[in-house]
């Protein structure tokens, strides 16, 4: 896939990567070819590598429709130092889409409530329930050009009635409360008595 001494180290690093992120063949595949891409083009002078092959994995399963952000990717794979690994991989990220003119579809709200809802252990209802809530939005056109994660949590929170605290989620998704917080009330703003 990768050629030279320094192609031998750049796929043994997309292959850790992988690993950690559980990846399927398929997606690590166009990762790999994204890199290439990346490499040949030239980015790469005086970047870091490993914050390329993270944008490149990051690309390749936005491409995919997988509901993932930087900051999931940073978390994966640099544990104790994701802060400052997330902003690397988000320049990265932006660079790749601008050089390789790509425009992946963006991160869809109902599947970042489905998974955000694993994630806090709601119930079946609640996540119904929550689902409706971002549909319900999406027909009003509110979603479009906001963060789909916190829209996605915004919505658990309303479906909970609140009862998810936001100090719960916020430690749980690595997310601002006070972001969740105020998503929630433009939605119940938005949505006023139509809210499912």
């Amino acid at each position: 896939m990768f050629e030279g001494v320094s192609g031998v180290v750049d796929e043994g690093l997309l292959n850790t990567y992988a690993e950690a992120l559980k990846l399927p063949k398929e997606t690590v595949e166009r990762a790999g070819e994204l890199y290439s891409r990346v490499v040949a083009a030239g980015l790469l002078r005086g970047r870091s590598r490993d914050g390329f092959i993270a944008a490149s994995i990051l690309a390749a399963l936005r491409l995919d429709g997988w509901p993932v952000t930087s900051e999931d990717v940073a978390v994966a794979l640099y544990r104790d130092f994701w802060r400052s690994a997330e902003k690397r991989i988000r320049n990265s990220y932006r660079l790749i889409l601008r050089a390789l003119n790509l425009s992946p579809p963006a991160p869809d709200a109902e599947l970042f409530t489905t998974r955000y809802a694993n994630i806090l252990g709601v119930d079946e209802e609640v996540r119904e329930r929550a689902l409706n809530i971002v549909r319900a939005a999406k027909e009003l056109q509110y979603t479009q050009g906001k963060n789909s994660k916190i829209i996605a949590l915004a919505a658990l929170y309303l479906a909970s009635s609140r009862t998810l605290h936001l100090d719960y989620i916020s430690r749980r998704t690595l997310c601002s409360k006070q972001a969740v917080k105020e998503r929630a009330l433009d939605l119940m703003a938005k949505l006023g008595e139509n809210i499912p």
